[in-house]
Order: structure tokens, then sequence, then C-alpha cells
């Protein structure tokens, strides 16, 4: 810093330039470069997709010095300028006396089968934007023919009859195809919509075809930019800025039509009516929607919105949306629907690009994203018909975020989920705080296949529970094959040897699939708070289950912080003090504990308002959205990459300063960038999202952390790190545990670590902790929860799963996330013991899917009250196969997947007698070896 202060006195303005432009370009290739992301269900679809439409493949370096989407949106049509095409129009006529036009670019020797893309333009837009002549001429250049459907009145032609179009009415675009597919019929055809005409498209696939007996006269499909829910997207553009940069003009253009037909129109609508309107929403309300028998703009933009027609799509379809659309609110893309089951959708996000912007490079007037993209779809599809209908017959394939799936989870959350279905007994919980849980067990495991992420997290994880089979061998030996248990080398095949056959499931990604509390938070009686970081290696940042938090009837509370890995949460400029979670738990109990009325006012409220909140607390639906839509593209799409090279620094040291200070610039330059990113990106208060909006202010006002801003270690503060550096230099004092034994009805035992304290009474408030996968009481995490507690003076007790903290299994039985009955068990004994203490639950990981799944299942059908006051969640993978898939994942595989599998096959080594009764322990070994 002294360095800087110095260079800053000499060189004051040339320092602030130079060091602002070496922030700019960081920012630039850490936060903005990215490739898109894809999701779809179909495996073999996805992997078609991405074998051959390069632009999937690649980062996309969106224009250098206006990346936004506004920018990106409004600078388009600005710089991006093409010659004029030369088509040959072709006039069609329907039954009612309407007509429409067609722009016709054919290729040179066009024939019969020669493959056919039909362009259909934005609102406003037809053959002569910009946009669509680009696409024209690169499509051309592939030497296929091109043919632009021109809405009624559109293209300087009038209307014939009082008739116009909407979103929602295909049947112009119907009869159209059905025309080429009739003059063609030997030619393959591509429908490719942008906005508005990506609406048609759909709307056509998704409705259409369901009555008719012919095939579909389209092989694919693309949508660019298509609002998926076009009410939200209304209530976007009806906002200020937007208004006045987007509405306003596509407004103006609509006029602009209904003045040009004012003569035609004027016969059945009040035409001064409608050309006094502001907004699109107006004129919807005064000409489209009665036009098309709708009773409002409302009914029909409920009717037009694709968000709820991704399963009625019988073609494939490759739809391209950007994060950053200023017409498109991120949450309202239907992620979920497109991964699910039977869908032939497959959706590419980028992070930036704007509303049919996408430019690149470093000027605005080059081939954008989208000139590429259009032609690499089209001509995979029409240069590879074999494997495309190969990869487009696949009916209820793998989803394409993993196949199968490790187990990182929550057992509190299980419980609560699932444990107490049937039971007669009250919930013995008070409130239940879960850490780091993964909410898709299969998503975490395909994460955590990747290598590095399998070297520092699986293969480590995979050995503790190893150790614990190992320990524990002469009793799992008699029903299984320890052995093979002992061999494996992730999670994932440690559950296949194991786990999954161990507790009923017929596979690892059978067991992942029920142990995701993402698809249990209705059934949640109890507050629970869950505390995620947007960098987790464990968990993706898309399978947070952040709209199910915020909807109606939630008593789940999620706290989601910028930075802090899976369990690290480092602070401040030393790994080695007070992490956030060492102050979140405590804070999250005491205001249980302390403010017992106020939590029960908040808990029993049943608010019908959304009380989803940004990271700075705010009430307005704009704050709101931002907090979701920055979440969404700032972590959603993929890991910063690294740092770029210094070349252009370089260059701007020899320029501004010279040879004599060039190393010092260099150095201070990045100093000052690093500390820069620090302190404008790194550091952020946590964003809350929750239903209740009296639970939401009760955490608020009682719960300091989350109105703080979380800085986390200044040195390290991405995911991957915070993981790898908390078990190495956060180290705690062992704790003073009494053991206590817990026997089961099959034989089997677990442990109780209690820490206790002096002057304590049978009331005291008990807070029970359950760790992560290959975790007890001895790890260091634990431990300094446990102090921390303590000092809180409450009552501490540590579950410790079955055949953990060095106690050897009893029959061939562990844990898994989905099975909470040992959970259960223990929640009753600490109440039976204690009837009139207040107790919460705190899962960590493993552990807060436990929590989860107990709350969320066991509760339903009994006559008492929950045991638990509340509950926490920390690091919870919420989707356990998308956690199972990025564990899968090279870098992931290499850093925790493979340290896990180690644990594991550690755990199944010391139970080998035991298991190798039942199961092949061998077999199991293997794993992740």
């Amino acid at each position: 810093m002294e360095v800087m202060v110095a260079l800053y006195d000499v060189y004051n303005a040339k320092f602030l330039i130079s060091t602002f432009l070496g922030a700019y370009i960081t920012y630039y290739f850490l936060a903005v470069r990215s490739p898109p992301v894809v999701y779809g269900h179909s495996r073999k679809l996805v992997d078609f997709f991405r074998s051959h439409v390069p632009f999937l493949n690649e980062v996309y370096s969106p224009f250098v010095f206006g990346f936004t989407g506004r920018v990106q949106t409004i600078l388009r049509p600005i710089f991006h300028r093409v010659e004029k095409c030369n088509y040959e129009e072709e006039v069609i006529s329907f039954s009612d006396g309407g007509e429409m036009t067609l722009s016709w670019s054919k290729v040179e020797g066009m024939t019969d089968d020669t493959p056919i893309v039909v362009l259909l333009p934005g609102l406003t837009g037809c053959g002569c934007c910009e946009y669509i002549i680009s696409l024209v001429k690169e499509i051309n250049r592939c030497k296929y023919s091109c043919v632009v459907l021109n809405n009624r009145g559109t293209c300087r032609r009038k209307l014939k009859t009082p008739r116009a179009y909407c979103a929602s009415n295909t049947s112009d675009i119907a009869l159209v195809f059905d025309r080429i597919k009739s003059r063609y019929p030997g030619a393959p055809m591509i429908a490719v919509g942008i906005s508005f005409g990506a609406l048609l498209v759909f709307n056509y696939l998704a409705d259409e075809p369901q009555d008719r007996r012919k095939p579909c006269p389209l092989t694919a499909a693309m949508c660019i930019c298509m609002p998926w829910d076009v009410l939200q997207t209304s209530d976007k553009l009806e906002k200020s800025l937007d208004w006045l940069l987007f509405n306003k003009p596509l407004t103006y253009g609509l006029r602009r039509v209904i003045k040009r037909n004012a003569d035609v129109l004027s016969k059945e609508y009040d035409v001064p009516r409608i050309l006094k309107s502001r907004s699109i929403r107006e004129f919807d309300d005064n000409l489209t929607a009665g036009m098309f028998g709708y009773k409002s703009a409302e009914e029909y933009y409920t009717c037009a919105s694709t968000v709820n027609k991704v399963d009625r799509v019988r073609i494939p379809i490759l739809c391209l949306n950007a994060a950053d659309d200023p017409f498109v609110p991120l949450r309202s893309l239907p992620l979920e629907a497109v991964n699910e089951s039977g869908s032939r959708v497959v959706l590419a996000l980028t992070r930036h690009g704007g509303h049919i912007g996408f430019l690149a490079g470093l000027l605005p007037t080059g081939p954008s994203l989208l000139d590429r993209a259009v032609p690499q779809f089209v001509s995979a599809v029409f240069q590879h018909p074999e494997d495309f209908a190969a990869a487009a017959c696949v009916g209820a394939g793998a989803a394409a975020t993993g196949e199968a799936i490790p187990p990182f989870s929550v057992i509190v959350f299980n419980y609560l989920a699932d444990g107490l279905q049937d039971r007669e007994k009250p919930c013995p919980l008070t409130a239940v705080m879960c850490i780091c849980m993964p909410w898709d067990m299969l998503q975490s495991s395909d994460k955590l296949e990747k290598p590095l992420d399998w070297f520092l997290f699986n293969k480590p994880l995979t050995h503790g529970l190893c150790r614990v089979v190992k320990r524990n061998e002469d009793m799992l030996s008699k029903d299984y094959d320890v052995p093979r248990i002992l061999k494996s080398r992730s999670i994932r095949e440690f559950d296949t040897n194991l786990t999954a056959s161990m507790f009923g499931y017929k596979s690892a990604e059978d067991y992942y699939t029920r142990t995701s509390p993402a698809i249990k938070i209705e059934h949640i009686s109890i507050p629970v708070l869950c505390l995620s970081a947007a960098d987790d290696p464990f968990v993706p940042f898309h399978t947070l289950p952040l709209k199910d938090v915020s909807g109606a009837g939630s008593r789940v509370v999620l706290a989601v912080t910028r930075h802090g890995g899976h369990i690290g949460f480092l602070s401040g400029l030393l790994p080695t003090g007070p992490s956030l979670s060492d102050r979140a738990v405590p804070q999250f109990i005491s205001a249980v504990f302390q403010h017992p009325e106020d939590f029960a006012a908040a808990a029993a409220t049943d608010a019908v308002e959304n009380a989803s909140a940004s990271s700075e607390g705010g009430e307005s639906e704009s704050t709101k959205q931002t907090a979701v839509t920055f979440s969404g593209a700032r972590y959603r799409l993929g890991d910063s990459g690294p740092l770029p090279c210094s070349g252009i620094m370089l260059s701007l040291a020899d320029y501004f300063i010279g040879d004599e200070y060039s190393i010092k610039f260099i150095i201070s330059g990045l100093l000052g960038v690093y500390t820069a990113y620090y302190f404008f990106a790194a550091r952020s208060p946590p964003a809350l999202y929750g239903h209740s909006r009296e639970l939401v202010n009760f955490f608020r006002s009682f719960v300091p952390f989350l109105n703080e801003v979380y800085s986390p270690f200044i040195f390290g503060f991405t995911g991957r790190v915070q993981t790898i550096l908390r078990p190495l230099f956060h180290r705690a004092e062992k704790c003073n545990y009494e053991e206590e034994v817990i026997a089961f009805s099959d034989g089997g035992e677990m442990t109780l670590s209690w820490s206790n304290f002096e002057g304590m009474m049978d009331d005291t408030p008990i807070v029970v902790l359950l760790p992560g996968l290959t975790g007890c009481g001895c790890c260091n995490y634990i431990a300094s929860l446990v102090k921390e507690i303590n000092q809180c003076k409450y009552r501490c007790v540590v579950s410790n799963n079955r055949g953990t903290c060095r106690h050897k299994l009893k029959t061939p039985q562990t844990y898994c996330a989905a099975h909470t009955s040992d959970v259960a068990s223990v929640f009753d004994h600490i109440r039976n013991r204690y009837p009139d203490a207040p107790m919460v639950a705190v899962g960590l990981s493993l552990g807060a899917l436990l929590v989860f799944n107990y709350l969320a299942d066991e509760p339903q059908d009994r006559n008492k009250p929950c045991p638990l006051t509340a509950a926490m969640c920390v690091s919870m993978p919420w989707d356990v196969s998308q956690t199972s898939d990025k564990l899968e994942k090279s870098l992931d595989w290499l850093l925790f997947n493979y340290p896990l599998t180690h644990g594991l096959r550690r755990l199944v080594m010391r139970n080998a007698d035991v298991l190798s009764k039942k199961y092949d322990v061998p077999r199991i070994l293997k794993v992740g070896g």
C-alpha cells in the first residue's frame, strides 16, 4: 500500500486512470466473460447440441465497453448495420380476407429438398429489420434458403381486414408452415422465432399440433429472447426506466401500424383511443385483447405465456436467453420445467446479451453471438439428420444435469420433511438451522465428480466414509461386501455399493432424488433458517429453491451469502479468526431462546405477502427483483476464470509511467484492482428469501449477521478456497464431551456428545448439532460451534451418526440423508429427558439434509407439537442430484469428492466385519481408490 500511496502522489491522474482501466479489465475477464449454461432433461439432446453447436461450449465475450443488458439492447440497432436484402415477396391470403407477406431469400440452385429456415421477427419487426437481415445473410452463406414471415399489417403492407396479430393466435403461421411444406415436401424446415416471434413458434408447437393428424411440418425450432411469462415481462416494462427506453418506442411502433391502417380498423375499433395508448399493456387492453376474444390484457398475457407449456412440445427446441435481458426477468425462466422428465426443450442461458443484443468483442459493429448461434444450430440439424433424429426420439432419458449422485445432505431437514409423518408424538424441536445444505443431491453429486472438486472434496469425504466402514468391518461384513465398499473412489460409488441397498433404494440416483429437500419445503411445519453460499462448490447456485422458499405457506427462510464456500465462511484478514457461521449459529439460537413470544408470533403467522428481500433488505418489488436477478446472473452462470494476462497492464505501464516504474506500477495496479474487487464485489450482506414477512422481520431484528456486510477472508474468498482453508487454519480446542450411547430397536447404536456447563437447569435451552457427511463431535467446525453455544449459556449436544466418532457399528446399517428415524429417536429421547427445555437443531451439510427431511416428512400426521422450536440449515445441498453432478466434475472431484469418498471408505473398512455379512465390501472399497 505504501507503493500505491507514493505513486498516487507523483502520478495522480495517470495512476487513477490506469488503476481504473485495470480494475475494469479485470472485472470484465473475471465476471463478464463466460460460456452459456445449458438446461435440458434429455442427456442425448443436450449432448447433440453441445457436440454440433459450438457456441454452447465457447466463452461468450460481450462488447467490452457496454456489456450490460440495457446497453446491449440499445446499441445493437444503432451500430450493427447491414446491407438490405433483395427479397422475393409472396402474398398469402387467408379465408377471412386478410393477407400477410413472405419475404424469400433463396440460395442459388435451390431444389425441392434444399433446407428452409423460417424467421419470425419481433413485435413490430419485419424482413427489413437489421437483426433479421443479418440472420438471413448468415443462413444464406450456409447454403440454406430463408423466408421471413411478416405479420399482417407490417412490412409496409396495409391490412385488408380489421384483424392484426397476437402471440397466442397461431392460425396464420400454421397455415404458412403447411403451405411451405406442401410446396417443398422434401425440404426439412426449421423455424427461428425472435422475441414475439419466439412466442408464436412456441405456442404453435405447444398448442397446434396436438389436435392435428399430420406430422409437424417443422424438424426443429429455435426461440431467441422469448418472454416466457408475458405478464412478468409487461410488469418489467412498466417500470420507469424500461418504459422510457423500450416500452414507449415499441408502443409508438404499434401506433404507427394502427395509424397506417386506421381506415380499415375504424370500422370496428375506437382508433383515437388506441392511438392514445402510452404502453404496450394499454395498447393490448384497447385493441389486441378485444380483437382476439380476451376480457383484458392480463388474460391475453396469461394465455400467450409459454412458461407452463414446456411439457407440451413434441419436437426439439433450442431456446437462447440472456440473464440480463431487460424484457425477460431471470426468475420467469422455467429452468425446473426444462429439466423435468419428458421435456424436449433445451435452454441456453448467457450471463449477458440483453434483448436481441448479444454484441461481442471490441467493436459493436462485428458479428454478434446471435449471428453465429442461429447458423450453427440450423447447420447442426440439417447436416447431422441421423444423430439429431436419434437424440430427438429420446423420451425420458437421464436428466442433462446429471445421471447419478453422491449423498451430501441434511438429515435434520429430511427428518422434519419425512420422518414425522406417521408418528403420534409432537416434534421435539423448537426451531432448526441448516447450514450449507445440498438442496439437490443429484446435482451436488455431479458437481463433486468434476476433477478438481473430486480431488479437493469428494476423495477426502469418501476416505472418511470408508474409515467408518473399516472401523465397523466386523459388523458390516455380515450383510455387505466390505472389500468392495472400501474400494469406492467417490461418494457416488460408495452410495451405489452400500448406502442405496442398505436403505432400500434402487440406485444412488433414486436415493439422491428422494433425499433432496428442494421438493419438500411445503411440508415443513416449524421455522427453519437455512444458510448457503452462492459459491459453494458442493451446491450449484441454480439448485437453491429461491422461488419455493418465497412461495405461499413456506416456513423456510434462506440466507444466501455471496462467498463462503461449503462450511467455510472465513472472515477478515486472517483465516484463524471467528467465521461467519461461528457468529450466525449463536445469534440464531439466542434469537429463538431469548425472544420466545416474538418468535412464537412470527412462527404462527401465515402471511400472504411474499417477503423475499434483497441483500439490503429493500421493500420494493424492484429491489426484490434486483436481488434475485443479480444473484442469478452473478452466480448461476458458472465460476469465474483465472486472473487475466497482465500484458495489457504492461502496455499501460509503458505508456503512462515508463520502464522505471513499470514493476511498481504493475504491483500497485494489481493490488489496487484486487482491493477494489474485494470491496466492491466480494463484500456484501446476505440476500434473504422467505414468504412470511413476520418471520423474515423477526430474523432481521434479532439475528444481526443477516443485516451486516459479510467480509470474507481477504486473501481467499472464493468458494473452493474457503472450503479448503477452513479445516487447515481454523483450529479449535477439543471439547470435553459426556458421551451417551443411544440404542435402537434393530440393535444399532449411535452416540450423543453432550457439552454441559455449570449451573444448568432442566429448562436450559438445548442446541442439537448434526455434522456433515463424515463429521462428528471431534471436527473443528463442530467443536468451534459447541464452544460458541456454551458461551451463550446453552446446553449443546452433537448427534453422531452410526459408525462415526470412533464408535463401531453394531448392525450392518449406517446412515443416509433420507433416513430420519435415527434423528427422530434422538430428538424424542432428548425431549423426554428434558421436557421443559426448548430445543433448536442446527444441521450442517448432510446434517442439514437430515433436519430438513425430518421436519418436512415427520410432523404431518402427528397430534402433538414438533419437539423442535426452530431449526437452522447451513450449506445444505437442496438438490442432491445436482450436487452429485457438480462433485463429479474434474476439479471438484479432485478437491472434494475424492477425499470425502476416502473418508466413507475408511468408515466401511473400520466396519468391514459387520458390513461384509450383507454387502460386497471389496466392491465398495474400489470406489474412489
